[in-house]
């Protein structure tokens, strides 16, 4: 099961360095295992299921990170970057990082879609209680921080399928792409 968070891990640092343009970005590991804690004034989420696998995959942030990486990413300057842009800058990340796991999924051949991504309150944190938990359940909370400002990552996954988390590889380092190589993307 901790390949399954490794994965996310990893894409989430991928993506944010290739396309917020944070090549200077560190994941940096959280003092505490708490899942459902208040960590940002906004939460940006999305799940990637299949039969075997449900992911759930959210960047916990605030307006002043959201403007700085947004306007960082389009060249703009961030006193006339508007926050509303800024927010749903982070639905499209969390789209291109399910969007890559999905994609690591199939090359195995496990059958996932991925949801629509959407925006919370981060105050809204406190009743995800992950009640419907399996048997094969796993969480994990970290941090890329990039220069003085950090955005949160939560990943939580529930396997149905023991034998295809057993069987999943991790994908090689020849395997794993950036955006560059993937084709431009475009944010909204």
């Amino acid at each position: 099961m901790e390949k399954l968070i490794q994965i996310a891990r990893d894409v989430s640092l991928d993506r944010f360095s290739s396309h917020m343009g944070a090549q200077s970005a560190i994941i940096q590991d959280t003092e505490d295992g708490c899942i459902n804690k208040i960590r940002s004034f906004h939460t940006s989420t999305i799940i990637i299921s299949g039969k075997d696998i449900r992911m759930t995959f959210k960047i916990h942030f605030d307006s002043d990170t959201a403007i700085y990486f947004a306007s960082r990413c389009f060249k703009k300057d961030p006193t006339d970057y508007p926050q509303t842009k800024a927010i749903d800058f982070f639905k499209e990340y969390v789209n291109l990082v399910a969007g890559r796991i999905k994609k690591i999924f199939h090359g195995q051949n496990i059958p996932v879609g991925i949801s629509l991504p959407i925006v919370t309150r981060g105050f809204d944190e406190i009743f995800f209680s992950g009640a419907d938990k399996s048997d094969e359940y796993i969480s994990n909370t970290w941090g890329i921080k990039e220069n003085e400002e950090i955005v949160y990552c939560t990943c939580v996954v529930d396997s149905f399928n023991k034998q295809m988390v057993k069987e999943l590889k991790y994908p090689e380092e020849n395997q794993k792409t950036t955006g560059a190589e993937e084709g431009e993307v475009n944010f909204l």
